[in-house]
Order: C-alpha cells, then structure tokens, then sequence
C-alpha cells in the first residue's frame, strides 16, 4: 500500500484507506468475485437452456446446440476438472507465465528478430486453423458476389470501395494462376485478413510485457464471437476490420506519447475507403486530433489532416478510372436505391428486430455481459485510451442501432461483427489490469471461466457454420 509523506509519521492517505478501496464502486469490492461467478453460472445455465431446453431459436445464446448435450456435457466436466482441481488449474497457469517468459525481451536486434519470428509463426497456425475451418453459410449478398466477382466491374461499390476491387483484380490473377473459383479466393482471402489481424494483436499485447495477463489478453480477444469473420467468411468486411485493429493500435500508441496523429490519422482514412462502416469511428479520431491540437502539435495534425484527404481524394481518382464512378453513388446500397432514400436504411420502431439485434451482440461478442461488474466495481480508469476505446464502441454500437440490417440481424451479422473489436479490447485490457494493479480475488480463475464461457459458445458457432453442406 502507498502512503503519503503525512503517511510516514503514521497517517494513512485518504485516498488509500482500506475501507475507500473495498468500498471503490457501487458494491463493496469483496463481492466482486462472487458477482462474477454468480454471471458465469447464470450465463451458462441459460446457454444450455437455450440450446437443449427452449422451443425457442435465441441464435445469440444457442449455439450450443450444434455440439449435441454428450459433447457439450464433457466439454463442461473438462473444465471444471481444470477450474476445480488445483494441480490441473496451477498446471494452466504455469504454462501460461513460462509462455510469456520465454519470450525475448525485446532488447537488441537479435532478440526483436526472435520475437517477430514466433508473432509471425502464431500468425501462420491461425491462418491455418482460419482456412481449415472456413465458413459455409453464405447469405444472399456473399451469394451475389459469387456472381458478380467474374463479372469484372458488376462488384464495384460505393460503400467497399478499395475491398471490391482489390477482391476483383486479385481473384482474377489467382484465377489465371491457380484456377481458384470466387468462393476459393475469399475463403484465403479473409483467413490471411485473419492471420494479420493475429499479428497485430500481438504486436498489441507485448505492450503489456511478459506475462500470463498478455496472453490471457490474446486468448480472451480470440474467444468472440467476430473472429468468424476470418474463418473464410464470403463477404467484404475482413480487411476492414483489420484496418480497424490496426487503427485502434496506432490511436492507443499516440496516445501514450509513441508515435504521432499521423498514422492513426491515415489508417483511419484507408478503413474507410475500404468500407465506409470505418467511417463511424471519426468522432475517435476527433478525439485524438483534439488531444493532439491541446498539447501544441498543431502541425502533426495538419500533416495529418492532409494526408488524409489525399488518402480519400487517390481512392476517387482511382475508382473513376476504374469504372466506379461517383455520380451513380446515388444508388449505391448505403444511399438506398433509386426509389427510396437514405432514411430507408435506418432502423424501425420494431420491438422485435431490436431483440433481435441483441441477439447478435451476444453472439459476437459473448462476454459483453461482463462490463456490469465492471461498471458496478468502478474497474475502468479514467484514461485516454480508455476514452478513446469508448466513443469508439459507442459509435459502432450506434452504427449496429442504427443501420438496418437488410438481410435481418442473422444473416447480416458480418456487418456489425467489427464492433467486437474496440468492446473487446475495452473490457479485456481493464478486466487484467484489475486483477494485476487492484487486486481480485479468484482473478485467474475468473478469467478461465469467462474464456471457457466464450469460447465454447463462438467456436461451437465457428465449427458449425463450417459443417453446413457447401454453398454457393
């Protein structure tokens, strides 16, 4: 425990006395595991509800069905032998901590090569598993595509500009090359999305140095649900959320001091001509551009500004040329169409379909139940980075309220998937560092039941879209 210097002749700090710390947020901190672990049971008592017991199809908490209850049964006894008994639980955290100190320690060019070395063999298992495991469900839009790709110039969009042609320029060489159909081509494509998405997550957690939190971090951001998108998803937002990633990485480094507005600036621009959903986190670019201005770099952010626009201003000169030209953005999809307006695309005053989408906020991203004992025990720091991840969630959370899904909340999840990513790193980041920083009781344990409680429900969902008969 700190004490000030009034401390040192025998005066605790105000702000450092044991009761204010129990007592740090709404609930006494002593019932924090207890509320964690009485969410767990209820979470999972519900999912197999859902899957075994209900009449009803809840699509967002009923992926369990697809193991079957024997399989289902023995993935739990699995791992309440693993949570239960201590030799298998100090077992998995052993393995966990020599895991992360055996990395190099990143000092020297020796020890950088190794560490980008074992981030990029990571990377090729998970592309592996990626195209292993590659989905089959492929809605109405996935199917047009499979349409429209060999038909060069007929997938060109307004909303996915750089992702549909990079797609159709692409497919064609692999198409001369290898013979890949389009459906072939999109499988690799989202699966290597997918691979450097896991490389940039581990760039993003040796941040937090070696240890058990930094690859609990990797493995909880990986149990979601959103990661379906880069299991061979035939659609056009992998890339997108990759860029994504990235951004919130460079906007989290700009704002400990490491780099400058620029590249979140720039790779911002570029998520969006690649698919304008990007476009929904530039109040989180604001907000950087805001910080930046205040502390006198006026002139990094009109670099910045700068080179954005030309981002977007390269990306129309190079669409016209190519036969997406910007006068017939009037019927583009995110416009409407041609006989109805931009209103058309907003969401109605259906009870129902919000239930719905609710569904599919816990089918992406199953352990968003867990920001209420974070919110109840105060576990969010007030930072920067923090701030930053918020309005971003905000944002896309708005953009899942407020943009219609025009295939219905299931078969367009692939569009709201990317809000996974900010809310996952919001929660996840604050979840470990309460147990590191404040103290947890059961922490590690904590995490296990909530990594298992995700994941089985993503993967079950996962593997099952990938059983179904080939599509398309």
């Amino acid at each position: 425990m700190r004490y000030s210097r009034g401390c040192e002749r025998g005066r605790m700090s105000r702000s450092d006395t044991p009761e204010k710390s129990r007592r740090s947020g709404i609930l006494d901190r002593r019932l924090e595991p207890f509320v964690y672990i009485a969410l767990l049971v209820l979470v999972n008592l519900f999912y197999i509800y859902s899957a075994f017991l209900s009449g009803e199809s809840r699509f967002g908490f009923d992926q369990l069905r697809h193991l079957g209850p024997p399989a289902a049964l023995a993935l739990y006894a699995g791992f309440a032998l693993v949570l239960l008994v201590r030799p298998f639980r100090a077992g998995v955290r052993s393995m966990l901590y020599r895991a992360g100190s055996s990395l190099p320690d990143g000092r020297g060019e020796r020890n950088r090569i190794g560490r980008m070395s074992l981030y990029a063999a990571v990377s090729l298992a998970s592309l592996g598993l990626f195209l292993l495991l590659h989905n089959n469900f492929i809605n109405c839009d996935g199917l047009g595509h499979l349409e429209n790709v060999p038909r060069l110039g007929r997938c060109l969009g307004h909303d996915e500009m750089w992702t549909s042609l990079t797609i159709e320029r692409a497919w064609a060489v692999m198409n001369d090359l290898l013979g890949w159909s389009v459906k072939t081509f999109y499988h690799v494509w989202s699966s290597v999305m997918g691979a450097l998405f896991v490389f940039v997550l581990l760039l993003f957690t040796e941040r937090r140095g070696p240890s058990v939190g930094r690859w609990m971090l990797v493995l909880l951001i990986a149990s979601a649900g959103f990661m379906q998108l880069f299991f061979g998803d035939v659609e056009n937002y992998a890339a997108v959320a990759f860029l994504i990633m990235c951004y919130l990485f460079a906007g989290i480094e700009h704002l400990r001091g490491r780099i400058s507005i620029v590249l979140p600036s720039v790779l911002l621009a570029t998520a969006t001509m690649f698919h304008l959903l990007a476009g929904w986190l530039l109040p989180s670019l604001v907000y950087l551009y805001w910080r930046s201005f205040r502390s006198g770099r006026r002139l990094q952010c009109l670099l910045a500004a700068v080179l954005s626009i030309l981002v977007v201003l390269l990306t129309l000169v190079v669409m016209e040329t190519s036969g997406l030209h910007m006068i017939s953005i009037r019927r583009s999809h995110f416009m409407g169409t041609a006989d109805s307006g931009i209103l058309d695309m907003l969401g109605g005053p259906d009870a129902t379909y919000y239930v719905n989408l609710m569904n599919l906020l816990f089918l992406l991203f199953p352990a968003v139940w867990a920001f209420l004992p974070m919110l109840l025990f105060r576990r969010f720091e007030r930072s920067p980075s923090n701030t930053f991840l918020m309005i971003g969630s905000a944002m896309l959370l708005l953009l899942l309220l407020l943009w219609r899904a025009g295939l219905g909340p299931y078969h367009d999840w692939n569009l709201y998937a990317s809000l996974g990513i900010p809310l996952s790193l919001l929660l996840w980041l604050n979840f470990l560092r309460a147990g590191g920083q404040n103290g947890m009781r059961f922490h590690f344990e904590i995490a296990l039941a909530i990594l298992f409680t995700s994941a089985i429900h993503s993967y079950s969902w996962i593997v099952s879209n990938h059983l179904l008969r080939e599509a398309g």
